[in-house]
């Protein structure tokens, strides 16, 4: 790569880390059991684009570590919500989304993709928006939608009624000031404070019940006692059941009673 290119890149890729902070963008976190539990949990092909709704003009998801760590997973992603309400114009909204992911041939570096998808129509179902994609090689599209699946499931479960958020600032609430310290160690003080962040956590601290012995049992009671997959679909109400709403139908063991007892018939 030349030089002129890799000046563009790096000034290309800067740009989305410059929009993220100008837009006051905030990272959000899954627990790690909100994480086993959205793994294990699909979106009904009825949930429309409306029901994506950034708590923030801009954010970043930051995966659990295991998610992270995959050859086919990603360290983090951007999303940005934008669009076009200029009078006399269609409204126009659109969800660009970055990512950061590991470069396949050097371990020691990351690559960084982008996709925008265009949501100005708010009935288009989540699913055959993330289908169609313009401009992707197969495997690029395959990781892609990859990756979407994770980040969809966290920001539908954003929009929840009920949802478990803790905002933690270990950044904005760090002591900057150490009376008694030498500039050497004060120096090693504020330079470990940079490294800390502010993050919104979400989900549960851990499953309980039967979600927390999720696929723990004996083979052949595997087969016939078995988990229902968690999924989000829009659910009836109101007069004459016109109206929908977004829910989370948790996963369901069925046939527990089969793993307790240890009957095949």
């Amino acid at each position: 790569m030349g030089t002129g290119a890799l000046i563009v890149g790096v000034a290309r890729n800067s740009i989305y880390s410059q929009a993220f902070w100008l837009r006051n963008g905030a990272l959000y976190e899954p627990t790690a059991a909100l994480h086993q539990l959205l793994d294990a949990s699909d979106v009904a092909a009825d949930v429309p684009l409306g029901q994506l709704r950034l708590p923030t003009p801009a954010l970043c998801i930051v995966p659990e570590p295991s998610m992270q760590q995959r050859s086919d997973g990603f360290e983090s992603m951007l999303v940005f919500e934008h669009g076009n309400t200029k009078h006399g114009l269609p409204s126009e909204r659109w969800l660009t989304c970055v990512v950061w992911h590991k470069d396949p041939i050097s371990s020691h570096s990351a690559l960084i993709e982008y996709v925008r998808i265009d949501a100005s129509d708010s009935t288009t179902s989540i699913r055959q928006a993330v289908m169609q994609l313009p401009g992707l090689s197969p495997n690029q599209q395959k990781l892609w939608q990859q990756w979407l699946d994770y980040v969809i499931k966290m920001l539908l479960y954003l929009s929840l009624d009920s949802v478990r958020i803790t905002h933690e600032r270990p950044y904005t609430t760090a002591p900057r000031t150490f009376a008694g310290l030498g500039k050497r160690k004060r120096s090693q003080r504020l330079a470990a404070i940079e490294q800390l962040y502010d993050r919104y956590v979400i989900g549960p601290p851990a499953l309980t019940g039967d979600l927390a012995c999720r696929g723990t049992g004996s083979g052949d009671h595997e087969v016939r006692a078995h988990w229902r997959r968690g999924h989000f679909r829009m659910q009836p109400y109101g007069p004459a059941a016109t109206q929908r709403k977004l829910i989370f139908v948790m996963p369901t063991l069925v046939r527990a009673d089969r793993l307790a007892s240890g009957n095949d018939g």
